[in-house]
């Protein structure tokens, strides 16, 4: 894969100088923005000590390459590693990209595959990636008003936090919702797989069915969530059931499910609040909900994929974006 890169000859102990790498993209729209690209920094003295003095910015946020993965090859020192970096873009539309050398030990940096993805331009309770909406159940009438303590993007770990309530009455008292753009019906295939970690041990967080956020259909989703203080990959698939797109087991008249609510306080273990983070969340469903300006009647498995921040529709073996054009 092509890479772009700035190097010196350090075996002799000589060193970058401060120095850019820079890019800025316009006509943006205005909103949060996640910026990823593989980063590998090497100090070619042997014996070195591990790089330090580089980092990539994205207009003011930045992620400094020391928090990356270190290696060592010959007695010299490196680091390889997948950065990310959560920023925001202004009414400008601006948004300044750049790998910079300040004062580093390094002699070669690399990097390669940049990816620019929106967030959209969710609030503190709403964040939006790609067409996947995140929200907490603070609802304005009162209903558990307080069970959510705090829910908000974290961009220094750049993942959600949210943090439930203390003595809570019910499981469900404080709830994340996964909010897709469709409403999924008997039939329909749906699968989630997320990195989670919480500040203590907590098992057993059931999940919800509901027709929008709040709106309750069921009282089973996607299988229960176990947290550790480690971060752990989840991954569940289920098939809509009749109850969880109509409500009342079966019997209701809701038209769909689409939020996926999981249940975070703890009323049966210690009772008191806990603090979770959710990353990495990819959606996978399968519906002819929502997709018809690209489906025909005669077409059969499409899927629409969360991918990166984007819905990817798969046809067939074929990609295609929202917009019906083909992407690979």
């Amino acid at each position: 894969t092509p890479f772009i890169e700035t190097w010196v000859w350090g075996g002799n102990g000589a060193q970058l100088s401060n120095e850019k790498i820079f890019r800025t993209i316009e006509n943006l729209k205005p909103g949060k923005y996640q910026v990823k690209l593989l980063l590998r920094a090497y100090n070619e003295m042997a014996g070195s000590s591990a790089p330090s003095g580089v980092k990539i910015s994205a207009n003011d946020a930045s992620v400094d390459i020391s928090e990356g993965q270190e290696f060592s090859y010959n007695n010299m020192a490196g680091i390889y590693d997948n950065f990310t970096v959560n920023t925001t873009v202004g009414e400008d539309g601006k948004l300044y990209i750049a790998v910079e050398v300040y004062d580093s030990n390094v002699s070669w940096i690399a990097f390669k595959n940049l990816e620019v993805i929106s967030l959209g331009a969710g609030a503190q309770d709403d964040w939006f990636t790609g067409d996947i909406a995140f929200k907490v159940n603070d609802y304005p009438d009162g209903v558990n008003k307080n069970a959510v303590v705090e829910a908000r993007w974290d961009d220094a770990q750049g993942c959600i936090v949210v943090t439930s309530n203390d003595n809570p009455a019910n499981d469900y008292d404080a709830q994340l919702f996964i909010e897709l753009p469709v409403k999924l019906v008997e039939g329909d295939e749906l699968s989630v797989t997320m990195k989670i970690r919480a500040d203590r041990e907590q098992s057993g967080c059931a999940t919800q069915a509901h027709n929008t956020p709040g709106n309750y259909n069921h009282w089973s989703c996607i299988t229960p969530l176990n947290f550790t203080t480690e971060w752990a990959d989840y991954e569940s698939s289920i098939t809509i059931s009749a109850a969880q797109e109509k409500g009342d087991n079966g019997n209701g008249t809701k038209d769909g499910m689409s939020t996926i609510a999981i249940n975070l306080s703890d009323v049966n273990g210690a009772k008191t609040s806990n603090t979770f983070y959710f990353d990495d969340i990819e959606v996978i469903y399968t519906s002819a909900v929502g997709i018809a300006d690209i489906q025909k009647a005669s077409d059969n498995g499409v899927k629409k994929v969360f991918r990166g921040g984007q819905i990817v529709i798969l046809k067939g073996g074929k990609e295609f974006n929202v917009a019906g054009q083909r992407v690979k």
